[in-house]
């Protein structure tokens, strides 16, 4: 993500009221998953009134262990000049999708925009999707127009928008999947109302169209016979929720009360606590007390980083750091970023993942973004950044926020981050676990995969292997 004078234009509208259609979920052994009985028959809606609803809904419909397949109608010339936008980091904003067919489901008007930041290039572009659209680019003929709609605050099983992820890093495919749902199995006892404080994911085929017809005959890559026309298959990519303000409702609001909050990301690897304070340009504010972040309201915003920095270098005690900090929820997080490897992160590498500060608790707490470079991808970055210390995650900068967390002073700190790591370790985040999660995705990538997506067993392998290694190296440190 890409700070733009420090403002982010996030949109806060109102929720999908969407009451029921999937298929009742198998035995799922997932811990992100709230109620497996939702209906998902009704996906387009407006405002749901709580928080719980959200999160069943989205857990059931969305992100679970059903294939999705994505189809997309477009203007060539519109597609094509989202690609080159998106390649040139030129903020267009959102182009224009004539139609999303999602499982059968058909949506008209959704907006559509290259996301991610070295990968804007890549061959295998990566999107995200908008449901609530106000206005997209059309471009047909060498004109592009601006088109306007008035589809409310329309939601499409409880979101306002999706992101398809497809990293070159990831040449497992499952990598980023598995990694969340480790995040999800070692949030233990804090943290959100529900759920865990980390993004949720599916697998998804993706399929675009220029709207060429059957009589027209296939053309390249368009191929994809679906309902008379013919589509361009994509690949396999991973559907992850965005973090946004659906996504803090669906975690932490308690029945229909409002939500006071504010949400801080770690972004271009400066987000971290030094002795002398932070980076201000590595940390981004995207709510304010639950709504968008007004011009005004910025310095107050900032003045709590500014607390928090401040407060670190006060050298707090235990007593005072629990006043602070969610100690538990920082504990699930530092204990599923080790066994993820996840260094680009703001425990290690000052990046991509996000503070919460609940206005009601007066607590800060994690919240993990963008686990594609897990599991030991990109081996010498992981190598150079990542301690195998559980107390000092980070090798090449200071990092007040979890130094101060675990320093040698804090004995009960300390002992609870070994306790949990045991606990994680002879229940669902045993080697026999992870083992079984792992051939459960690979299963369900082998089904889905077509002919020039090549899915290599050893690649599965080098994830439990590392997982071992891992597991090994803490297990010498908690005795």
């Amino acid at each position: 993500m890409k700070i733009k004078n420090m403002k982010k234009s996030i949109i806060f509208l109102a929720l999908i009221v969407a009451t029921s259609g999937c298929k009742s979920l198998e035995n799922n052994e997932a811990t992100n998953l709230l109620d497996t009985t939702q209906d998902c028959s009704a996906p387009l809606g407006l405002e749901l009134d709580e928080g719980k609803a959200i999160y069943n809904l989205t857990s059931a419909c969305l992100f679970q262990n059903q294939t999705h397949f994505i189809k997309i109608k477009v203007l060539g010339e519109t597609f094509q000049k989202i690609l080159a936008d998106g390649c040139a980091d030129i903020e267009s904003g959102y182009g224009h999708l004539i139609e999303m067919n999602f499982n059968g489901i058909k949506i008209p008007d959704v907006g559509i925009k290259v996301r991610g930041n070295s990968s804007r290039c890549n061959e295998k572009r990566q999107f995200k999707f908008k449901f609530d659209l106000k206005k997209a680019f059309s471009k047909f003929n060498g004109v592009t127009e601006e088109k306007l709609f008035e589809l409310g605050d329309r939601r499409f099983y409880g979101v306002e928008g999706f992101s398809l992820r497809a990293s070159l890093n990831d040449t497992s495919m499952i990598r980023e999947r598995l990694s969340s749902e480790l995040f999800h199995r070692a949030s233990i006892g804090s943290g959100p109302v529900r759920g865990a404080p980390v993004y949720r994911t599916a697998f998804s085929k993706l399929f675009v169209s220029y709207d060429r017809k059957e009589s027209e005959g296939p053309e390249g890559n368009f191929n994809r016979l679906f309902e008379g026309i013919y589509y361009d298959y994509k690949g396999i990519y991973t559907l992850t929720e965005n973090i946004d303000r659906i996504f803090i409702e669906s975690r932490y609001q308690n029945g229909s009360e409002k939500i006071k909050s504010s949400l801080v990301q770690a972004d271009l690897g400066k987000g971290y606590f030094s002795d002398g304070g932070y980076e201000k340009l590595g940390f981004d504010f995207e709510f304010y007390k639950g709504k968008k972040l007004k011009e005004e309201q910025e310095v107050e915003a900032y003045r709590l980083i500014d607390d928090l920095s401040d407060f670190l270098r006060t050298d707090p005690t235990e007593s005072e750091i629990s006043r602070v900090l969610d100690v538990d929820a920082f504990i699930n997080y530092t204990v599923a970023a080790h066994l993820t490897g996840h260094w680009d992160s703001i425990l290690t590498n000052g990046n991509n993942d996000y503070l919460f500060y609940d206005l009601n608790t007066l607590k800060w707490q994690p919240v993990t973004w963008d686990l594609d470079n897990t599991f030991g991808i990109i081996d010498h970055e992981y190598q150079m950044r990542m301690s195998a210390n559980i107390y000092t995650a980070a090798k090449l900068q200071k990092n007040q926020l979890f130094e101060k967390l675990f320093k040698p002073e804090n004995q009960n700190i300390r002992q609870k981050l070994r306790s949990r790591f045991k606990e994680v370790f002879e229940t669902n985040l045993s080697e026999s676990a992870l083992k079984k999660l792992i051939e459960k995705y690979a299963h369900q990538l082998n089904e889905a995969t077509e002919d020039f997506e090549t899915v290599d067993s050893r690649k599965f392998e080098e994830l439990s292997n590392f997982y071992q290694t891992k597991k090994k190296e803490i297990e010498a440190q908690i005795p």
